[in-house]
């Protein structure tokens, strides 16, 4: 009975244990470019994690070749491994931080797009006012402007009372 017991205790344990092996599988095999934003930054810090993990391992290897626990061929055949392996690493991490912030430029783009079509669009309502005003004037026959400085005049006036110009048949141009 005991014997049982203790084999169902280290059954579950090394199924607890062997939990993380497997997922670990499943999450690398999904590597989707679309993946939401903080789930990049979850796989970045795991990756910086592992990279540290990595920069620890090529110390202590140093420190083995130095203090003599390992052979000269032993330790270029270690450095170079790890060394390789936290190079592809790096290469990851730049890759990484570029998709986040190529995602995060690509907000913002997007971001003043909508603010110039927002402001885009309040300049040409107060341009179709000015458009609907001067129409109206025109059909009226009450706007005449200066063809230099384009001040308003009166038709009995035969100068610009802005710039001074000479007023005539030829010269005078009313609103559009």
């Amino acid at each position: 009975m005991e014997k049982i017991f203790i084999l169902i205790i280290v059954m579950a344990v090394a199924v607890f244990i062997s939990i993380p092996f497997f997922r670990r599988g499943v999450e690398e095999d999904s590597e989707d470019p679309d993946r939401p934003e903080g789930d990049k930054e979850a796989e970045l810090n795991r990756l910086n994690a592992e990279k540290e993990s990595f920069l620890a391992a090529i110390k202590e290897v140093d420190f083995d070749y130095k203090v003599g626990k390992l052979t000269r061929e032993d330790y270029q055949e270690l450095e170079t491994k790890y060394k390789t392996e936290a190079a592809l690493l790096l290469q990851r991490i730049d890759n990484l931080k570029a998709e986040m912030n190529n995602a995060g430029l690509k907000d913002g783009l997007e971001e003043e797009i909508r603010k110039t079509r927002r402001t885009k669009s309040a300049d040409d309502k107060g341009l179709e006012e000015e458009i609907l005003s001067a129409r109206k004037l025109r059909a009226k026959g009450l706007e005449h402007l200066c063809s230099r400085c384009g001040a308003r005049y009166q038709p009995e006036d035969r100068f610009c009372s802005k710039c001074g110009t000479k007023l005539g048949e030829d010269q005078t141009s009313q609103a559009y």
